[in-house]
């Protein structure tokens, strides 16, 4: 076979190029995904945006309720540790004045062991009010 059977053999596969410009070339169209790389990445950030705010927000609420509850804690032991201490110096400080005035028996001591057993009777009363509310606080 000669080299000119070649050439007209490869000439009608060629395309001769379109005489107007205004007409469209006839090559097929390449369909483009809407799903290139980079909107699959926009896509993931957004997702995993969302994810990290709202696990972030979860700790943040979560560690503040936790600071709070154990403020709370502390301040129901406190008061509850405040009232047993009251109430056993105001003992104390009555059964003090009680021997007082076993050993001299006389007005002035008289008069202080009925004050100490009105304050101490106040300091049962108050524990005995408020021993429930402080036993449900400190759970």
């Amino acid at each position: 076979m000669s080299t000119q059977a070649i050439e007209t053999s490869a000439a009608p596969m060629e395309q001769a190029p379109p005489q107007n410009l205004a007409e469209p070339c006839l090559l097929p169209e390449k369909k483009v995904s809407p799903w290139n790389s980079l909107e699959v990445v926009k896509l993931l950030v957004s997702s995993l945006m969302a994810v990290a705010i709202a696990f972030t927000g979860y700790g943040v609420t979560k560690y503040f309720r936790d600071q709070d509850e154990a403020k709370a804690r502390r301040d129901a032991i406190q008061q509850l540790s405040r009232a047993i201490l009251e109430r056993r110096v105001r003992s104390e400080m009555l059964a003090s004045s009680i021997r007082r005035h076993a050993k001299e028996p006389v007005a002035t001591s008289l008069e202080e062991v009925v004050r100490r057993k009105k304050e101490y009777d106040d300091a049962y009363a108050s524990w005995n009010t408020n021993i429930k509310a402080h036993m449900t606080s400190l759970r």
